[in-house]
């Protein structure tokens, strides 16, 4: 996962615009993670019933290739689709008409169960993991990864953007070195942050660094890096020696030896 951060505070610049398209390609992808979990979690069902035993991931992933096609999986699924079928009624008897697509288009019947049940289901788990998603980075607060603003303007709209507090929580731990018990405080490079944040936690300052090919990603390259620069000099973490990358320090605050 790589989360293209904005570090500046204008929602209008092409820093902000790249941030706010990683954000939605994030989003995009909670459709299939919701629909997979709901094939993974019928799958699991069908291998205790059969096998009576706690599988790994990996033997249920497998039942995909070892036991697709015999007759006793799509027995199963057949059952199953068939006990889920009337519920999906409405109040005059009559089918849905999505249901009754999808039953037309896919043949098997294990792809006929969890598409009806993500057709029925995916509205609602997509809400919720999108809410999900903004309350665990923490949208608009200091210790987010989040920033939107207020009405429907693309410039309102959600972008991974990183809060003063979490920003200056992960410039501590980047300046930790050593094992548990022994830690210690010493320099680091801008260059070697940047690094750190997105080889440790997907989070990436550099446009470049995370793929971005537009013709906005150079510029805004440098413009959220001189940001980054400015933000950790106000909080009095950076000072710049020259103009040299490797003489660009971040020195500790508060020093454990």
């Amino acid at each position: 996962m790589r989360m293209l951060v904005d570090l500046g505070e204008d929602a209008k610049s092409p820093m902000a615009s790249l941030a706010r398209a990683s954000y939605g390609e994030y989003i995009r992808k909670i459709p299939d993670y919701v629909r997979e979990t709901f094939a993974f979690n019928q799958l699991l069902g069908y291998w205790k019933v059969v096998y009576h035993t706690e599988p790994s991931a990996k033997e249920i992933i497998g039942l995909i290739a070892s036991e697709f096609n015999t007759g006793d999986f799509k027995m199963y699924f057949r059952i199953a689709l068939d006990s889920l079928l009337p519920a999906m009624k409405d109040d005059d008897g009559r089918q849905d008409k999505m249901v009754e697509d999808i039953i037309k288009t896919e043949r098997h019947p294990f792809n006929q169960l969890v598409e009806i049940i993500s057709y029925a289901r995916l509205g609602f788990h997509f809400e919720y993991a999108t809410q999900l998603v903004g309350s665990t980075l923490m949208r608009n607060t200091d210790y987010g990864l989040i920033r939107s603003g207020r009405g429907r303007w693309p410039s309102a709209q959600p972008r991974f953007a990183m809060g003063s507090r979490l920003l200056e929580t992960l410039v501590l731990l980047a300046l930790l070195d050593g094992e548990p018990g022994s830690y210690h405080t010493r320099p680091c490079t801008i260059d070697y942050l940047v690094d750190w944040l997105a080889e440790r936690y997907g989070i990436y300052i550099n446009p470049l660094q995370a793929g971005a090919t537009s013709g906005d990603a150079y510029p805004a390259c440098r413009a959220n890096l001189e940001t980054l620069k400015g933000r950790l000099r106000s909080i009095g973490y950076y000072a710049d020696l020259s103009d040299a990358s490797n003489a660009q320090t971040i020195n500790p605050r508060y020093r454990i030896d």
